[in-house]
């Protein structure tokens, strides 16, 4: 009879051990089915246009080429979904200055964000798209679905006579996001430098550099610890900030096509405190192209003040 009962009492506790590792399943497919459909979403660098950090430029003589590897990436950038609308709530669009749009006094609805991201180290990384303009995308970092930062990375524009301009990008696997312009004109072709960026802890677009030391080049002067910008730099490049600034626009003809002389101190490649910006002063040769050993600054026309790498203040000098 005790035998009896015995197997019993491990009928049902077989029973119950059968159940909750039936339950157990039941949850684990359900995590399955939400990280699957999660990762339709998601991207694996590398991503972009490729060709952007190949050391062999595009062959001026070859433009078809390039006008099919062109469209073949354009097409990526139009599978990105751009669907949800920002908030108007959203405030911060700071980007560098020699790239910037007046954002402030843009409505923020107007601009979409991509359904298709990269993950990096729990960062989102989405990409941003003008309704009205959309010749023009950037990537944002995104925290608790708040932006972080972000970075102007695709533009296209075809003019008259042939005239051609690209903002092109790549995101290599390990996220470090490539940058170059493109121009086609009568030269015919131009080939900018690549601006390279990597994303720290904070999801902050960091100036990353492939080498160390001391960088001098015909728009940047200054050091490079574990590649990124350390103590003072210089910068010589067109700054889009003037552009609708009042005291600018009456003084424009004693400016040089919007260019400005940067002073700026940084550390671990955030810039720090004070930064300077100044009129920029240079002789030109006879063909009427810039002599870059003759470059200075000139007045000081504004400042702007940073604390842990975010843009406090900005204030023009009257």
């Amino acid at each position: 009879m005790n035998n009896y009962k015995i197997i019993i009492l491990l009928f049902i506790i077989s029973l119950g051990c059968k159940t909750e590792k039936k339950n157990i399943n039941i949850a684990q497919n359900k995590n399955e089915i939400v990280n699957n459909l999660d990762s339709i979403k998601q991207i694996i660098p590398p991503f972009g246009y490729a060709d952007v950090i190949k050391k062999v430029l595009i062959d001026k003589n070859d433009n078809g080429r390039f006008d099919t590897s062109i469209a073949t990436f354009e097409k990526k950038l139009d599978d990105l979904e751009f669907k949800s609308s920002l908030k108007n709530n959203i405030a911060f669009f700071k980007e560098d200055y020699f790239d910037n749009l007046p954002l402030d006094k843009i409505n923020t609805a107007d601009f979409n964000l991509s359904s298709k991201y990269l993950l990096f180290n729990g960062i989102k990384l989405h990409f941003i798209s003008h309704k009205k303009l959309g010749n023009r995308i950037y990537i944002a970092s995104i925290i608790n679905d708040m932006i972080v930062d972000m970075k102007w990375i695709y533009f296209s524009y075809q003019g008259e006579m042939g005239f051609t301009y690209y903002k092109l990008f790549n995101i290599d696997k390990n996220y470090a996001v490539s940058i170059r312009n493109y121009e086609f004109t009568e030269d015919p072709f131009k080939s900018n430098p690549i601006i390279k960026y990597k994303i720290n802890s904070q999801g902050k677009f960091i100036r990353y550099y492939d080498k160390n030391g001391s960088v001098k080049t015909e728009q940047e002067l200054g050091f490079v610890k574990s590649n990124k910008r350390q103590e003072k730099w210089v910068e010589i490049k067109e700054n889009k900030s003037l552009y609708n600034e009042v005291n600018f626009q009456k003084d424009k003809e004693n400016y040089i096509d919007y260019y400005t002389y940067m002073e700026a101190n940084y550390k671990d490649g955030l810039p720090i405190g004070e930064v300077k910006f100044f009129k920029l002063i240079q002789d030109s040769d006879q063909n009427g192209q810039p002599i870059f050993l003759s470059r200075k600054k000139g007045k000081l026309i504004y400042t702007e003040t940073y604390e842990n790498g975010e843009i406090k203040e900005r204030k023009f000098v009257k």
